[in-house]
């Protein structure tokens, strides 16, 4: 099966519009109700180290270490998902929030392409 031929899930990651930079909005509102709950804002951090330590990996071609600084989001995200209501009635917090999950997917992406088939 060629890549035209492939269904939109599994189209390669350049052409499926959801992962295109310029279409994505992954600021979180500086705004001190930004992000309030402690799970929030240590996730925000563990991302910022991951995307730090990826791409130091990266360019060393340290892969095992790329996979590493990814593996240590995995208490962030576990604490987020437990503690945090991401569909909030509150529309910034929540917007807020699902960016805060997209930043997730972006850092993931710096190693390996998951939407690939």
């Amino acid at each position: 099966m060629t890549d035209a031929n492939l269904p939109h899930r599994l189209s390669p990651r350049r052409e499926h519009p959801e992962n295109r930079r310029e279409e994505r909005q992954t600021r979180i509102s500086r705004r001190p109700d930004g992000l309030r709950q402690e799970e929030e804002q240590e996730l925000q951090a563990a991302l910022v180290r991951a995307k730090v330590e990826t791409a130091k990996a990266l360019t060393a071609e340290d892969f095992a270490g790329a996979m590493t600084a990814l593996a240590a989001l995995r208490v962030p995200v576990d604490r987020f998902f437990d503690k945090v209501t991401v569909n909030t009635d509150d529309k910034t917090l929540r917007e807020n929030r699902l960016k805060l999950l997209s930043q997730i997917v972006e850092t993931a992406h710096q190693v390996a392409d998951f939407f690939k088939g």
